[in-house]
């Protein structure tokens, strides 16, 4: 069974209502929390120990670089809606099929965990708790949608008895022609650790840091902090009417606040990065850690695991990054679908050899084809016809 639609806006409502937003209270709630957390030991000190002024200096800018940092942090959590996407899906024995214009894949049913029926959409959820979501309005009648649950439900727990179906290889005939031509390949395995930090933080330029290091530095650096704050609580500014004392150890230690306040909030900030890690280290699903093949060629890459096959070409992925550990494919919704970690090359020069092959074919693709730069050039001919001012040679 086969049904097609193309996004548009419309869909974001039931996208919202498979995952509700928290409320503007709880994410308020969540703000202020936070920011004492982060920010609370970094000024409320000097307050207390009659240090006023500078705790309402250290407020302002913790309060201000926090704000830009929420702001910033929203902007990238929030995936890229993108409309006017033609998706193509199919229900088959062996798994889930969706195409769409520039990448197929397939999903093994064994990895899907439930079929809902929302009131616009059916919503398939995955083991990994993201979903999958179909409009209402992609089939034709409520019947054919009844039968597309049932079918689909009737896969799925077919797939729990029996999970070993085969699943397709590069000749299969739902993939593009091209993908039976492409023989640069790597096997690879990750630990939940490499997918952490690169969910986390990224593809950085520099080789991820040792775990267990930054959390006794996170820890090293907090608790000493935490020493200068209570030294300079227990030694207050000298009010004017006080003698003043044969060395103004009050004086002292506000000095080494200020430095104690910085020193607080970007430890918290490196240490808070380090928990996420751990927590993602922990939570990671064992599906994302089975072993994997990424085969490439100028065309467009395959990736297969055990539970899901991905066939796209370049221009399916919105970058392609590397450094001296990593080799990391992400999509159109700033997700990373690969990260090849360049130890399982027999030698680092293949490795680099992969990764600078890899770069030059998402290079390559994102440059207009010679088509479309002819359409562009007969465009501006016309449009540009009569126009007196314009030189012979343009």
């Amino acid at each position: 069974m086969e049904v097609e639609f193309e996004t548009n806006d419309a869909d974001r409502l039931a996208f919202q209502e498979a995952a509700p937003p928290p409320s503007w209270w709880m994410e308020l709630a969540v703000f202020f929390g936070l920011f004492l957390v982060y920010c609370g030991p970094a000024f409320l000190p000097y307050f207390v120990s009659g240090r006023p002024i500078s705790g309402a200096i250290f407020l302002a800018i913790f309060s201000a670089i926090w704000i830009w940092m929420l702001i910033h942090a929203k902007r990238q959590e929030r995936k890229k809606f993108l409309t006017g996407n033609r998706i193509r899906i199919h229900l088959d024995p062996r798994g889930l099929v969706e195409g769409e214009e520039h990448a197929t894949s397939w999903v093994a049913w064994s990895l899907f965990e439930k079929v809902n029926t929302l009131p616009g959409a059916i919503q398939l959820l995955l083991k990994t708790k993201t979903h999958l979501l179909i409009p209402t309005r992609a089939f034709a009648s409520e019947e054919e949608k009844t039968r597309f649950v049932e079918l689909a439900e009737q896969y799925r727990a077919a797939a729990s008895d029996s999970p070993g179906a085969d699943f397709p290889s590069q000749e299969d005939e739902g993939f593009p022609t091209w993908a039976r031509g492409i023989t640069q390949s790597i096997d690879y395995q990750n630990k939940a650790d490499e997918l952490a930090f690169v969910a986390n933080n990224g593809v950085p330029p520099t080789k991820r840091p040792n775990v267990y290091v930054s959390t006794l530095l996170s820890f090293a650096w907090l608790s000493g902090a935490l020493g200068v704050f209570a030294l300079g609580i227990a030694y207050p500014a000298p009010t004017a009417t006080a003698s003043p004392p044969a060395r103004d150890l009050g004086g002292d230690f506000g000095i080494l606040m200020c430095f104690a306040s910085v020193v607080w909030f970007v430890a918290a900030l490196i240490g808070t990065s380090t928990v996420v890690r751990w927590v993602n280290r922990i939570r990671m699903p064992a599906t994302f850690l089975t072993p994997r093949r990424l085969t490439m060629g100028a065309k467009g890459y395959f990736l297969q695991s055990s539970l899901m096959t991905l066939c796209g070409d370049w221009k399916n992925l919105s970058q392609v990054d590397q450094n001296v550990e990593f080799l990391a494919l992400k999509n159109q919704y700033q997700q990373h679908i690969c990260v090849v970690p360049k130890k399982a090359f027999p030698t680092p020069q293949l490795a680099q050899e992969f990764a600078d092959e890899a770069q030059l074919y998402w290079q390559d693709a994102q440059q207009p084809e010679e088509a479309e730069v002819a359409d562009d050039a007969i465009a501006a001919e016309a449009a540009d016809g009569d126009n007196p001012f314009r030189s012979p040679h343009a």
